[in-house]
C-alpha cells in the first residue's frame, strides 16, 4: 500500500496591470494566487504589505520617469516536492508630480486688493489651478487671482497636471488696518498758555508743528501744546 499526495500547482496572475501612478502617490495593486507568496520590485519603492495579494506600492525617489517592474510569486505548494513556485510580473509607470508655487507671503493695507502670483512647474502641462478658501478671491481657478480679505488668511493653491497628479503650496496674506489720524481742531489759546489737544487714531504716532512751541508729550494722542514766544 502506498500513499500518493497530489498538490495543486502554484498559480499567480496580476489583475488590472500595467499600472500608472504619480510619484507622490501610492497605487493599488492586486494579484490572484492559490497560496501564500510575496511581492518584489525592481524599483526603490515600498509595498504596503509585501505578503498580501491586495496591497499598495508607494514609489521611491528613483522610480520617477520610467516603468518599474513588480512581481507576485506564489510559493511552491509542496516545499521540496516536484511542484514549483509561480510568478506573474507587470509594470507601474511612475509619472512626475507637478510643483505648486503659491508665491511669497504678502502684507498690504486694508482696502487694497492683493495680487496673488501662483505658478506651476514639473509634471506634465497643461495645469489646472484651484485656490482655497474661495472667499474674497476674484477667481479660484486661475494662477493669479486678486484677493480682498480681512485680517490674516492662509490660502492654499493646488495644481493638477494633465495626468491627474497634484501638489499644493500655501501663501499667507496679511491685511493690515490702514492708519487713522484726525487732529480734531482747530484749537485756540491765549498768548503762551498751553492748550489741550486730542487726536483720534488707531495706532501709535507723534505730534509735529509748524510753530516754535512744544508738546507736553509728542507721542501721546491727548496732550498739550504750549506756543513759542
Amino acid at each position: 500500500q502506498v500513499q500518493v499526495a497530489v498538490s495543486a500547482p502554484a498559480t499567480a496572475s496580476i489583475t488590472n496591470g500595467p499600472y500608472m501612478t504619480c510619484s507622490n502617490a501610492a497605487v493599488n495593486i492586486q494579484a490572484a494566487a492559490n497560496g501564500p507568496g510575496q511581492w518584489t520590485t525592481t524599483g526603490t519603492g515600498t509595498f504596503g504589505n509585501a505578503t498580501a495579494t491586495s496591497t499598495t506600492y508607494l514609489p521611491g525617489a528613483g522610480d520617477t520617469g520610467g516603468p518599474v517592474s513588480i512581481t507576485w510569486t506564489t510559493n511552491d505548494p509542496d516545499g521540496a516536492g516536484p511542484c514549483a513556485a509561480a510568478s506573474a510580473t507587470t509594470t507601474i509607470n511612475v509619472v512626475p508630480t507637478p510643483i505648486a508655487n503659491a508665491g511669497q507671503d504678502v502684507t498690504v493695507c486694508s482696502g487694497s486688493p492683493v495680487q496673488l502670483n501662483g505658478s506651476a512647474s514639473g509634471g506634465t502641462a497643461p495645469y489646472g489651478y484651484q485656490w482655497s478658501p474661495a472667499t474674497g478671491l476674484s477667481n479660484t481657478s486661475t494662477a493669479a487671482p486678486t484677493a480682498t480679505l480681512p485680517g490674516t488668511t492662509t490660502l492654499v493653491l493646488t495644481v493638477t497636471d494633465v495626468n491627474g497628479c497634484s501638489a499644493s503650496d500655501e501663501v499667507q496674506v496679511t491685511i493690515s488696518q490702514a492708519p487713522v489720524a484726525q487732529a480734531n481742531g482747530p484749537y485756540a489759546t491765549c498768548g503762551t498758555g498751553p492748550v489741550s489737544i486730542s487726536a483720534s487714531t488707531n495706532g501709535t504716532g507723534q505730534w509735529s508743528s509748524s510753530g516754535s512751541g512744544t508738546f507736553g508729550d509728542a507721542s501721546a494722542p491727548a496732550t498739550t501744546y504750549t506756543p513759542g514766544v
